[in-house]
């Protein structure tokens, strides 16, 4: 007898933890709710995901050490891989470094900059260096990530640092 009461105890708490749940899914989140839940949890998540992944990014290319080897050049080399880049044969292979580029992209600043005292060109918002220097940069970074770019589209093993040394 005891056992039936037992038995019986179990049937209603039974029972009533399927009450529970009928109650429970009964008051279900409306689905516009849900709706705004999902998006803003992987609105969340791709935010997230997106920021550490320019953080370390940023944290590789922000590290002067790394382009320590790409400015490591004799100012005396430049000038004869300036003399051998007019030679219609190549002579050696090609070696990747940014000294002269950048040498020659301040030189193209100041001869721009020259050329619009000359003109009497006047900025409004701003100064000629700055207008000098943000047009040579720009065509610079801009087309070297263009080709860069397209390179990695076509699969090509061309990296940006080669494009950014051949682009001036």
């Amino acid at each position: 007898m005891d056992q039936d009461a037992s038995i019986q105890q179990r049937r209603n708490t039974a029972a009533i933890d399927i009450n529970k749940s009928e109650a429970v899914n009964s008051t279900t989140i409306p689905k516009s709710l849900f709706n705004q839940a999902v998006a803003s949890t992987v609105s969340s998540y791709v935010f997230t995901t997106g920021k550490q992944k320019a953080q370390q990014a940023l944290n590789i290319y922000s590290h002067i050490d790394y382009l320590r080897p790409y400015f490591d050049v004799e100012p005396k080399e430049v000038l004869n891989r300036l003399i051998n880049s007019l030679k219609p044969i190549e002579t050696e292979p090609m070696i990747t470094e940014l000294y002269g580029p950048l040498m020659i992209l301040f030189t193209l600043c100041a001869i721009i900059i020259f050329e619009m005292k000359l003109a009497s060109h006047s900025i409004q918002d701003g100064t000629l260096i700055g207008t000098a220097f943000f047009v040579c940069f720009s065509y610079w970074i801009g087309t070297s990530l263009l080709f860069s770019s397209s390179s990695f589209f076509f699969n090509s093993s061309i990296t940006m640092f080669n494009y950014l040394s051949l682009i001036v």
